[in-house]
């Protein structure tokens, strides 16, 4: 399945001429958003509640000057950013 085989028809989600389960719908979701967040332009971090990166796209890491597997899993405050200084 990909996201040409969901179109929006009004009030009714269809997949292929016929009626989307809401897991086709999700993961139909999920793909526009990672297609979305990985070719934008501009870069995008997301931390949890403690500050760690949990999600970053490619443009991130390269405003920062450091690699993605650098980036993820760490606190931005830990890191030594050429970018913010």
């Amino acid at each position: 399945m990909s996201e040409n085989d969901i179109k929006f028809v009004p009030d009714i989600w269809e997949l292929r001429g016929e009626k989307a389960g809401v897991g086709d719908l999700v993961r139909a979701s999920e793909k526009q958003f990672e297609t979305a967040f990985e070719l934008i332009g501009d870069g995008v971090i997301y931390q949890d509640i403690e500050g760690r990166v949990v999600l970053c796209n490619e443009a991130s890491a390269q405003c920062l000057g450091i690699t993605m597997c650098m980036l993820e899993g760490s606190l931005l405050d830990n890191l030594k950013l050429n970018a913010l200084k």
